[in-house]
Formats: structure tokens, sequence, C-alpha cells
């Protein structure tokens, strides 16, 4: 990578993605969020705005996630909220896991309805996994970008996401309400809905800083990808393939975590072979 680039980018990835439908009027062809390391939990965090009235939220990142999910059990109100009911559109496009009722739930809470799907849902820092996500779906806006000038917020009105209980937020950073999934072979992943609902290239490209006090940048869609004095990221980014592994979790079902086959490792100029068979999380 070139020295221009050293004061804002310590590590970069680009990855391609695939699948949501919208009714949008201005299609951009790239999007951005700022992406702030925690101080007290070293996570990687971002913002959206989500629900009717909009209401920001900060999401913890999570390459591996399939879904983007938020705690629905405190403080959760949207007109525009929507759940899926089994066998919907929705459910089948979660690829939900399994379907139910409210009828020994609190039925004010969002989420709750007569024939709910349901998605597992991760939270890492817990070391936890959520079989009962209920599938819905609201409003969500993002900023778009044109090169290095910001462009207008864009909105997509039936956004597919997870509503999780509260206590499934443990262990994130301050007021952080959920965690936001870049997982590849998911038609909900954050990037794929994007991709799909403004019809842009499926990739993203992430550049993360080691800093507590210096933004880093998830670019959603085409390149360039333009940092401060006019450089592009984007010329310098070198390509691998991404592999697939099977989910351990789910069957029928390819990993959301991106691996990459690596032949060999080079430390102080010195070349380690490594064998065949072994693969590293990208």
């Amino acid at each position: 990578m070139s020295s221009s680039s050293s004061y804002i980018f310590h590590f970069c990835f680009l990855f391609i993605i695939s699948t949501c439908l919208a009714e949008i009027n201005f299609r951009p062809k790239t999007l951005f969020l700022a992406v702030k390391k925690d101080p007290s939990t070293l996570q990687y965090i971002t913002e959206i705005h989500q629900r009717t009235p909009l209401v920001p939220l900060k999401l913890a990142l999570h390459l591996g996630s399939e879904n983007l999910w938020v705690d629905c059990e405190t403080g959760f109100k949207s007109s525009t909220y929507k759940p899926a009911r089994c066998g919907s559109r929705q459910c089948n496009l979660a690829r939900s896991t399994a379907c139910g009722d409210c009828r020994n739930e609190n039925n004010s809470r969002p989420g709750c309805n007569n024939d709910p799907c349901y998605n597992i849902v991760s939270n890492p820092a817990m070391n936890t996994f959520y079989s009962g996500g209920k599938i819905a779906e609201d409003v969500l806006t993002i900023q778009s970008i044109n090169g290095s000038y910001p462009g207008p917020v864009v909105t997509v009105p039936k956004f597919i996401f997870n509503c999780s209980p509260s206590y499934l937020t443990q262990n994130l950073g301050k007021d952080v309400k959920g965690m936001i999934g870049f997982g590849q072979q998911s038609p909900v992943s954050f990037a794929t809905q994007l991709a799909s609902a403004f019809r842009f290239s499926r990739q993203f490209a992430i550049c993360l800083s080691p800093s507590t006090d210096r933004n880093g940048i998830i670019f959603i869609g085409h390149s360039p990808y333009v940092f401060a004095l006019g450089f592009d990221a984007s010329r310098d980014l070198i390509y691998t393939p991404i592999i697939t592994y099977p989910n351990f979790f789910i069957t029928r079902r390819a990993s959301p975590e991106y691996y990459i086959q690596v032949s060999s490792i080079t430390i102080n100029e010195k070349k380690f072979a490594i064998k065949q068979n072994i693969a590293l999380i990208g």
C-alpha cells in the first residue's frame, strides 16, 4: 500500500457479496459509514438511522454475521415497523430457521405477532448464539458519497433485520444497541440488502483505524474509495478469491465467515510454507 495512505489506513478489505427490495428515487453508486474504535471494548462501532421517526443507532461491526440485529426490548418505537409472518417473502429471504407464536410473550414488544419467523443471531462478545431473533422490516437511512464529497442521505423503506432481547447487548460498547452483519452468502446481510435496493455492485471496502481517536470508514458499492487529499484507496487494493465453507451451526448453508486459501507466509523476508488443506479466516 502506498505511503500516502498510511496516515489514515490501517488495513483494508474488499469483499464481493450477493440480494432486498426497496422503492428508491435516487440511486447512489456508493454509500459509506464512519467507524470508530470503542476505547473500552476495542470493538469497531458504526451508526445508522432506523425507524419512523428516525432514531440513531450505534451498532458493533460483525464481518461474520448474516444479519443486522437490534435490541427491540428497550425503547423501540416505530410507526413503520412491520413484523414478518411465517412463509412471507421476508422470512424466505432471511432464510428463517423456525416459526412460532407470542401467546406466552409480551405482545407490546416489537417482533411479536401471531405467526412470527425466527433466525439465529449472535454476539461474539458474549460467545452467544440466540435462536429467537424475530425477523422484521423497517425504514433505514444511510449516507451516500460521490468521490470525496458526501451525497444525499438515502432511504431503504423495508430493510430486513432481527429483533433481539436486551440481554444480547451485554459486553458491547456503551450505548451500542446491536450488531451490523457483513457476512457473505447471506441475502440479508447489510451490504447485500443495500446492493440489491440500489442496484449497484455487491461489494464493500473496510478501512479500520487502530486509534480510538481517528475514524475508519466502510464504503459500500462502486469505487473510487477516496480519502483525504484525494487518495483513491481502490487503486491499491489486491484481490484474492474467497473460499466458501460449510456452516457449522445450520446444515445445508454456507458459513457467513470469510476464508482465504494461504499457501505461505513471509516473516522478516523468510517464507514459511503452509499445508494445502489449511485455510485462514479473512
